[in-house]
């Protein structure tokens, strides 16, 4: 695109080019059917209003810790606003497809300008997302309209539609094509959950341009694209089984979403405005009208608060389709011209972001831009809703559990409990499970505990995934409201070392038991999850980011109230960082923690230079445990339960998480926020017992959280995994703390 950095103008374009190009007409294409806040607070009451455990809220509102800023500041008005100020969208019906869209918004632009499609050189489309896997729609689309001329595919995200204007305005200029059509649509609605509300701020439409040589002193000036590799994996895109042979697409937040848009919405605008300006060779002052797109409501409050810019200079067009993706700026000056808040003459300035893309701004002088037909509203919103469902939320009886003081059993609402149940079962969904939802009064103690099984890989962001296991019962999941823990193991263990298979010792199984939603993790560099290139990279702020991220998908998925965390050794320190937001974690139990000091033997051996040098000298990071490593762990377990661990444990891990405890503490306790529970055994050979005080005196210090301690008598390092008085001494305390935490 010729582009030029900023710090290195370069000469001005004004001296190659022999002609300017504008924009001929505009023309947008909206769906048919009108969706308002009314259709979730009908359809999902429950989910509205506890919005603040949904994908929405986890994207927007979370706290990354850092400073707060002039983004943080715009975005206050909407934080309790379950909606975050989105009020209205436009989505595809059945029968309606992008491409339907798309063929709307041309035949208005050609119509609109007085042409054929004979009239048109060049067609540019950007499709997010196509009506196909693996192909665009731009030549479905040339076939649609009967064009002569080639079409071309091209992406960027919600900055489609400024960096076909770009394209399209440099080919004009160099006089490769007369004429180029630039049309790009967003189909947002067709890769989000009706039952999440990641769908309550997207929605879907098209939009079309058609650029042609502008008259003298008209058209675009100048403009800037560069990339957004910042915004990288911002939002990720996965598939997902649907019943038993369909796929699906789903678009999802990741831990890091909000971080990045608020981190980056400063230095991108003012990189791109500065840029187009100089390239367009005028002043922020003389700019007359400001286009923003707009991915949430607060957006052009932002920009328009960053560049010192009045209300009456700039419009948001989010309440009226929510974030449409690319068709966010075009739609915006369409209104602009069709309000006469743009007018011939203007000079506007044209700005859009676009994450894991571009970024873009355009200086143009507007000349005479013929509209295509306004995008009335539909008559009739929410057409698409069914009938309101009955809602009955009084508690049932429920077979009191023989080790833990019954819980009662609210019932949800059965259209929302089945809707999330089918995410994972789909067609197949089991007649136990279906015949609860209907009528969980009539579930015998029998069902109940019948148990369910799922795995799932958690995307993580970074182009990472993170294997957790669930494990619930037919009780849990008529629990209102739901509760859940979080095993996180230490740093040579899979997530099975939690599921031993010896009477007694299948910890998730008798949690699970308990009415308990049961997760255990498989940490980046070990097992099932993502294996980053170099075992080294495979730290522990990345496994804290990685946990954070698995325990934000499962209370998502499952509608949970705040989880439960036990983490053991390594999976302590975890669980320790993970206690500073008491908005995703109730409470935790630790157990063999390491915190100042580690016993002779852990120092011996896992701080000694020989080992330290080992482990740094492995080629590429990872190492074959085998069944050695495994002495300390077990050296106070019996025959059955060693023979079970040294089955399913030994393999390939990351080496970073044995580096890191050469320094101790390697983690920050002082912030966390929730209760805890330390559990320690008095012949720990690798944890002192005698740290436990220190370490409950520095958990919570600056966060509020208090840690309650415990020495268990004859207990080693993983009581657990012991002989079975100490199993149950410490199983049975682990049970008191949750219920105490109900």
């Amino acid at each position: 695109m010729n582009e030029k950095h900023p710090s290195a103008p370069g000469p001005a374009l004004d001296s190659v080019r022999t002609r300017r190009a504008g924009i001929r007409s505009l023309a947008l294409g909206f769906p048919s059917v009108l969706r308002t806040n009314d259709y979730w607070r009908i359809k999902y009451p429950t989910m509205v209003e506890r919005a603040e455990l949904f994908g929405l809220a986890a994207i927007w509102l979370r706290q990354d810790g850092s400073k707060r800023s002039a983004f943080d500041e715009v975005m206050d008005p909407y934080r309790s606003d379950p909606f975050l100020g989105a009020v209205e969208r436009r989505v595809r019906a059945p029968d309606e497809t992008a491409l339907s869209m798309e063929a709307r918004a041309a035949r208005g632009a050609l119509a609109a300008a007085g042409l054929g499609a004979g009239d048109v050189g060049l067609t540019l489309v950007s499709s997010f997302v196509g009506d196909r896997l693996g192909v665009g729609n731009a030549a479905y689309l040339a076939a649609e309209l009967g064009l002569s001329g080639p079409a071309i595919n091209y992406g960027s995200a919600c900055s489609g539609s400024l960096v076909g204007l770009r394209l399209a305005s440099q080919l004009v200029e160099s006089g490769s094509h007369e004429r180029v059509m630039v049309v790009s649509s967003t189909s947002n609605s067709v890769q989000v959950r009706d039952d999440d509300s990641v769908g309550w701020f997207v929605g879907d439409g098209a939009a079309a341009m058609i650029i042609e040589p502008a008259a003298e002193g008209f058209g675009v000036l100048g403009g800037h694209v560069f990339n957004s590799v910042e915004t990288n994996d911002m939002f990720v895109i996965q598939s997902f089984q649907d019943g038993e042979d369909g796929t699906r697409f789903e678009t999802l937040g990741t831990p890091r979403s909000g971080a990045i848009a608020k981190n980056t919405a400063e230095p991108y605008l003012h990189r791109a405005v500065a840029a187009a300006l100089a390239d367009a060779g005028v002043s922020l002052a003389s700019i007359n009208f400001f286009v923003f797109n707009t991915p949430t409501a607060w957006y052009a409050d932002f920009c328009a608060r960053e560049l010192g810019i009045s209300s009456d200079k700039y419009l948001s067009i989010y309440p009226r389709y929510g974030n449409v993706g690319a068709v966010l700026a075009p739609a915006a000056l369409y209104h602009a011209l069709e309000e006469r808040k743009v007018n011939r003459g203007d000079l506007v300035l044209l700005y859009s972001i676009g994450s894991t893309s571009t970024a873009a701004a355009m200086v143009i002088r507007v000349g005479d831009v013929a509209l295509g037909p306004f995008p009335a509203k539909p008559p009739v919103p929410n057409a698409d809703l069914p009938a309101r469902p009955a809602i009955e939320p009084e508690p049932i009886a429920a077979s009191p559990s023989p080790t833990v003081a019954p819980r009662a059993i609210g019932r949800a609402p059965s259209v929302e409990l089945r809707a999330m149940v089918e995410r994972s079962w789909g067609a197949a969904l089991p007649a136990s499970v279906a015949a609860a939802i209907a009528a969980p009064e009539r579930v015998s103690a029998e069902s109940l505990a019948e148990r369910f099984v799922f795995d799932h890989h958690v995307s993580v962001g970074e182009g990472r995934a993170v294997f957790v296991r669930e494990r619930f019962t037919l009780r849990g999941l008529l629990s209102s409201p739901r509760r859940a823990v979080l095993l996180l193991p230490g740093p040579i263990c899979r997530e099975s070392v939690y599921e031993i298979d010896v009477d007694g010792y299948r910890l998730q199984s008798a949690l699970a038991d308990e009415g308990f939603f049961v997760y255990s993790l498989e940490y980046a560099g070990v097992g099932r999850s993502s294996l980053p290139p170099d075992g080294r990279d495979a730290r522990h702020a990345m496994l804290v980011d990685d946990a954070r991220a698995a325990l934000r998908h499962v209370r998502a998925l499952r509608w949970l109230s705040p989880v439960d965390v036990l983490g053991e050794s390594n999976g302590a320190a975890i669980a320790t960082e993970l206690a500073d937001d008491d908005g995703d974690v109730r409470s935790c139990v630790l157990s063999a923690v390491l915190f100042e000091h580690g016993t002779r033997k852990f120092k011996h051996v896992f701080q000694s230079p020989a080992f330290l040098s080992f482990l740094s000298s492995i080629p590429g990071g990872y190492l074959e445990v085998s069944a050695p490593y495994y002495a300390n762990i077990l050296a106070n377990s019996s025959p059955a339960v060693s023979r079970a661990v040294l089955a399913t444990q030994p393999g390939r891990y990351a080496i970073a998480p044995l580096l890191e405890p050469r320094v101790l503490p390697w983690y920050d306790a002082t912030r966390a926020k929730v209760p805890a529970l330390v559990l320690q055994g008095a012949l720990d050979n690798i944890a002192l017992p005698s740290d436990l005080p220190l370490f409950a005196a520095a958990y919570g210090s600056a966060g509020g959280g208090r840690a309650s301690a415990m020495v268990l008598s004859g207990a080693g390092h993983i009581p657990r995994m012991e002989p079975r008085p100490i199993a149950d001494r410490w199983l049975g305390e682990v049970l008191r703390f949750l219920r105490s935490s109900c």
